[in-house]
């Protein structure tokens, strides 16, 4: 369930709690590593676009550590961190190779100026209590001038029309956490804001995954645009997809990324 929560310009979504305990079930059959080379092609993109060959990254929430494989594939050393310890347990198991460790990203156990670069993918969202605390320790492990990158669920245009249009329940709880909080789809203004308050110099800030976008937002349409790609070639359906990326990204994308180098002092 989706309430707009017009206070705060953001969507809060219902479903079931994102402790440790849900991700470990969610993952638990999920393939350790595993990722798409197109689907986190921008993410390497934009890695390589400011960082050094063989840069030092922490993924903070690393999940099934797909996105840990990927950037290590694209040259550069690797930490993963998640308080999933199954899931842990799981990847360090199955891929010793790789330096993963069971933490918690409101307290890292790294030395200050530890890392080069830090991602977070798609964990911000998920506390009620906020994410100010995670940048914040985001911004104590990098190095002066290192990059915070994120994504996040965010109200993109299409989300914020649909929110004047009244597409979703008027959120009336205030600040009391609902029973089964599972994210924000958050103002992507008010990110940047907080991460400017912490000591970031925003550097890019744009929206992704804009068929994501359709699939959540316009059912119908997307069900009708699969109906009509399944004959199409597999070449013409990636071709399309890709099109659709670049020219409606910024308005349909479900996703926003953004880049923030941390300033000195």
């Amino acid at each position: 369930m989706k309430y707009y929560d017009k206070a705060n310009k953001r969507i809060i979504q219902t479903d079931r709690k994102a402790d440790a305990e849900f991700w470990d079930y969610k993952w638990k059959d999920d393939q350790i590593a595993a990722y798409d080379p197109q689907a986190v092609q921008p993410f390497i993109t934009i890695s390589n676009r400011f960082l050094k060959p063989r840069a030092k990254i922490l993924e903070g929430g690393c999940g099934t550590a797909g996105k840990v494989a990927a950037l290590a594939a694209a040259g550069y050393s690797v930490t993963g961190t998640d308080f999933a310890a199954d899931t842990v347990a799981r990847i360090n198991a199955a891929r010793p190779e790789f330096d993963i460790l069971v933490g918690n990203v409101f307290g890292l156990d790294f030395q200050d100026g530890s890392f080069d670069a830090y991602w977070s993918f798609g964990v911000i969202e998920h506390f009620w209590e906020g994410y100010r605390e995670i940048i914040a320790e985001a911004r104590r492990v990098l190095r002066d001038d290192g990059y915070f990158f994120l994504t996040f669920p965010s109200m993109s245009p299409l989300r914020r029309l649909k929110a004047r249009l009244g597409a979703y329940s008027s959120w009336e709880g205030g600040e009391v956490e609902p029973n089964g909080f599972y994210q924000f789809l958050l103002n992507p203004d008010t990110v940047c804001r907080h991460l400017q308050d912490a000591g970031f110099s925003i550097v890019h800030n744009s929206r992704i995954q804009a068929t994501s976008g359709v699939k959540q937002e316009l059912k119908y349409l997307w069900h009708a645009s699969r109906i009509v790609g399944s004959r199409l070639p597999a070449s013409v359906q990636r071709m399309i997809v890709s099109v659709l990326e670049l020219s409606l990204g910024n308005t349909f994308g479900h996703l926003t990324l953004i880049a923030a180098r941390k300033n000195k002092g």
